[in-house]
């Protein structure tokens, strides 16, 4: 027999016996595998459904655009006081439910001074400033189902953010080591800002007066309780609204009023808020 017949027969004792050795290796391997595997495409085809469902253009059409409650850049707030009194007399005569509301303050109050103010109404959220005399400080919205809790503890939340900016602030001092006017001028600004923000920082972690508004969810009538009280502004009632995260609140400042329907004291073009 030559040396290709002896390889030959080799071949065909051997491969056959190779191959199925590999076909039994795999079909373990799938059994052990396939739990796993399936498990990871039911996961990957719900992501991927997720994923289709958020970005059709349907779904972001059929949410419509936002929409807005309060006073807009540059709107008279005694205009928008008279809007709001003729909507929620309107809804008093009509038969309708709960509905959301943007209840804004005279004055800047006191988390432990809300808990009166919401009796009887289902909280969402309170919009914050710091009145420093001066400053330009933000406006934080808040999330508060529980008041006052829930504003005392959104308040400490903001605090350790905005302790956050001021170590930014002095890192940004100690690179601004220049002499000219430029450097001067930039430094003078982030010793202004962190100065600011230390301070906001120290009255929200003291549970501050600086509470101007509230969003809400009550009834007509107990709406027009609410905007009987002293401490309460105006009471925009929003039967429009129907998700909170499709809604902007623009709740007008304590300060900030349109004497005579001109436009000095209104909101702010640009109000900062973060």
């Amino acid at each position: 027999m030559s040396l290709g017949d002896a390889l030959r027969r080799l071949d065909r004792w051997a491969l056959p016996r190779l191959a199925d050795g590999l076909r039994a290796g795999a079909r373990r391997a799938r059994r052990v595998r396939l739990p796993l595997l399936g498990t990871a495409l039911a996961l990957l085809l719900l992501l991927g459904f997720g994923l289709w469902r958020v970005g059709r253009p349907a779904d972001r059409a059929a949410a419509g655009p936002p929409v807005r409650v309060g006073a807009g850049p540059g709107e008279s707030v005694a205009g928008y006081r008279a809007a709001a009194r003729a909507e929620l007399a309107g809804l008093g005569r009509s038969a309708v439910g709960e509905t959301y509301a943007l209840v804004t303050l005279t004055a800047y109050l006191a988390p432990d001074r809300l808990a009166p103010l919401a009796g009887g109404l289902s909280v969402s959220a309170a919009y914050l400033r710091v009145p420093l005399p001066g400053a330009d400080t933000r406006v934080v919205r808040v999330d508060a189902f529980r008041v006052p809790d829930d504003v005392v503890a959104g308040m400490n939340q903001v605090a350790l953010r905005f302790d956050g900016e001021v170590l930014d602030y002095e890192e940004l001092i100690a690179r601004t080591a220049g002499t000219d006017a430029r450097a001067r001028e930039l430094r003078e600004s982030y010793l202004a800002q962190r100065r600011a923000a230390s301070a906001e920082a120290a009255a929200l972690r003291s549970a501050c007066s600086c509470v101007y508004a509230l969003v809400v969810r009550a009834t007509p009538t107990a709406l027009s309780r609410v905007a009987r009280r002293a401490e309460v502004r105006i009471v925009d009632a929003a039967p429009e609204v129907r998700r909170l995260d499709r809604t902007v609140f623009l709740p007008p400042l304590p300060e900030h009023e349109c004497g005579g329907g001109t436009a000095s004291g209104c909101v702010p073009k640009v109000p900062n808020t973060r």
